[in-house]
């Protein structure tokens, strides 16, 4: 999810995404822009290998951050992954291909379009169908103090599985600030039985205006039938819902064209289904606040042809009056300063179509006040036709927050929800949740415990919270192998910075486990990435971190498989909702940060048609948390 932010490096995984007129965040300016010349295919910069009981280290070219980490698995072979993010020491994004289940990665600046251009919000698919690895990012030009423009979708296509990729090519038209394309995400069919096997399907928002205000912002679709290669015209497939859109901007009645954080996914048959946020429905909103978001989900059974009207999903609890606001006027947690914008992801069961959804907002704590109190959840909801919507269940029932909660479903149907969880003293642990609606089993997979008050880069710079983070990223990354190991990645701030002491986005030559330790011949030592038998488990706080007692994980094998991915904020978190008009959104500059200290908690174990929108983003350089990887077996 991005929309425009401005990072430099801070935590393990990081990312950012705003709607509308970007902040200081929301422009990504890298270290070094030269690495790869314009119009260049990709430079293979360095491998990373190790014991694969050991600590392993995957970005090893510089010491800048990457984040926004995704993770791709090939739907062929298991043991072949590409990971990429976002890179700060370069203009563009980073990728990294493992064809040993994570043992050794070659990894490398991706191909470069033009001069002038930067990379961010980077998505790699496999394509079965054509045997092409497809990435897809967004790229736009920036300047110095000047409005970032042209936001490009751009796709890079690798015909060896990963270790070289081809000059993009643009499916999704940038204009200047009239026109900027932002998130975009992407799936491929990989139903064989489908009519539109191997077609490519990408989506994205379209913030469509001027330098001063955005005025629509509807969810755009592309496709390619030739893995990559060549593209589809974008075409709007927002919709309509008169009942649920109702709120307008500017045009006609009754349009869904309010939008951020589409998530394309296919189910069996090719039938393809598209979830985004949209913030139109005014009848959620509560007395004295606007904007808080809903979910739609729109379908297609003909390859993208035509579309369903919009479905209704859920309402969420995101509003004017929901969350504190940061220094920079974004959404965040009560004591903290990192954004925390409210979208999830989408998934679908291989076997049965069966879908699910999830987001994060505030429905359990104080809101709808001058002065909110978050008790952040991440929730789910699941759906059998795609129509009819179950009520939002917890992902995690504890009673600590959650957030970024990012979904995936198992060969066998088991759904996997990694998330970050907050613990005492403003720290957070990654986590994964496995099972189904209702009937979760968690565990901490992250280790350490992150440290995003205490930061190298993002600073807020406010009185008694100068090195507070301000942006941790937008979202984490969950995919299941075919062997029904889970692929996770998410933004980790463990890693002390030699000189200031504070926490950085960068690897530490050695790191501490992301899995608990365990007893027997097979324990873990410090590792990034593991592979478990997983089964029921019980967090016990221990002086290193978390154990997990009675539990049946075995670590088969482990490694550090730690990626970075830098890339800007997304627009949807204050920006989509600001750009519309400046009166809408609270002024930053009454913005609170709240309380410094957390209460203590108990631990756990071309272009197209459309009407003229505005948007604009100026941002200085941000730094960005670093991304880690976990690989737990399950089963």
């Amino acid at each position: 999810m991005r929309t425009r932010l401005l990072m430099v490096a801070s935590a393990t995984l990081l990312l950012v995404s705003l709607a509308g007129p970007a902040a200081a965040d929301d422009t990504k300016q890298p270290f070094v822009t030269q690495k790869s010349p314009p119009n260049s295919p990709s430079v293979e910069e360095c491998t990373a290998t190790g014991d694969p009981t050991a600590d392993l280290r995957l970005d090893c070219d510089d010491p800048f951050p990457n984040n926004e980490p995704n993770v791709a698995v090939n739907p062929a072979d298991p043991l072949h992954m590409v990971a990429s993010s976002n890179d700060y020491g370069s203009c563009c994004d980073q990728y990294y291909t493992t064809f040993d289940g994570g043992r050794t990665w070659r990894t490398g600046n991706m191909s470069r379009r033009g001069p002038s251009v930067i990379g961010s919000d980077p998505i790699s698919v496999f394509d079965p169908k054509h045997g092409t690895v497809i990435h897809l990012s967004l790229n736009f030009k920036v300047s110095s103090a000047l409005p970032a423009t042209n936001g490009d979708v751009v796709a890079s296509v690798s015909r060896d599985g990963g270790l070289t990729w081809e000059v993009p090519v643009v499916l999704g038209q940038g204009i200047g600030a009239h026109l900027f394309n932002d998130k975009e995400d992407a799936v491929v069919d990989t139903d064989p039985t489908s009519p539109f096997y191997g077609r490519t399907y990408v989506t994205w928002t379209g913030f469509v205006g001027d330098a001063k205000r955005t005025s629509a912002s509807p969810i755009v679709v592309a496709w390619s039938d030739d893995g990559g290669l060549t593209w589809s015209a974008p075409k709007i497939i927002s919709g309509s819902n008169p009942r649920y859109c109702t709120f307008q901007t500017s045009g006609p009645a009754g349009v869904c064209d309010e939008d951020q954080f589409s998530a394309p996914r296919v189910g069996p048959g090719g039938v393809l289904h598209v979830a985004f946020q949209n913030s139109q429905h005014e009848a959620a909103w509560e007395p004295g606040e606007r904007f808080e978001s809903q979910y739609l989900v729109v379908t297609s059974r003909d390859g993208g042809a035509t579309f369903s009207d919009p479905v209704h999903v859920v309402d969420l609890e995101d509003g004017t009056g929901d969350f504190p606001l940061n220094v920079r006027g974004r959404q965040t947690l009560t004591g903290l300063q990192v954004r925390v914008p409210t979208g999830g992801a989408m998934a679908v069961d291989p076997r049965t179509g069966r879908l699910y959804i999830t987001f994060t907002d505030n429905r359990a704590g104080t809101h709808d006040v001058a002065e909110p109190v978050t008790n952040a959840k991440a929730y789910i909801v699941t759906s059998t036709d795609g129509v009819t919507w179950s009520a939002p269940v917890a992902v995690d029932t504890s009673d600590t927050e959650s957030w970024f909660p990012w979904v995936d479903v198992a060969p066998d149907g088991t759904v996997g929800v990694v998330y970050n969880d907050r613990r005492p003293g403003n720290t957070y642990v990654a986590e994964l949740a496995e099972g189904s609606p209702g009937a979760f089993s968690t565990q901490v997979v992250s280790q350490d415990l992150s440290h995003p008050d205490e930061s190298v880069f993002f600073h807020a710079g406010v009185p008694g919270c100068e090195d507070c983070a301000t942006f941790h990223g937008d979202y984490l990354g969950l995919e299941y192998g075919t062997d029904g190991v889970a692929n996770l990645a998410w933004t980790d701030m463990r890693d002390k910075d030699p000189g200031t002491g504070l926490y950085r986005q960068l690897p530490a030559k050695r790191q501490r486990g992301h899995l608990p330790p365990q007893a027997g011949p097979w324990r873990t030592r410090s590792v990034l990435a593991a592979t478990t038998r997983s089964g029921p488990s019980t967090h016990m706080p221990t002086t290193r971190g978390y154990r997990m007692p009675g539990s049946s994980s075995r670590l088969r094998w482990a490694s550090t498989v730690h990626w970075a991915i830098c890339s800007p904020p997304s627009r949807w978190e204050a920006g989509h909702r600001r750009t519309r008009s400046r009166s809408r959104w609270p002024s930053t500059a009454g913005s609170r940060r709240g309380e410094r200290c957390w209460p203590a908690r108990t631990p756990r174990g071309g272009g197209w048609s459309s009407p003229a929108i505005g948007y604009r983003s100026a941002c200085p350089p941000v730094r960005a948390p670093v991304a880690r990887g976990t690989v737990i077996r399950r089963g």
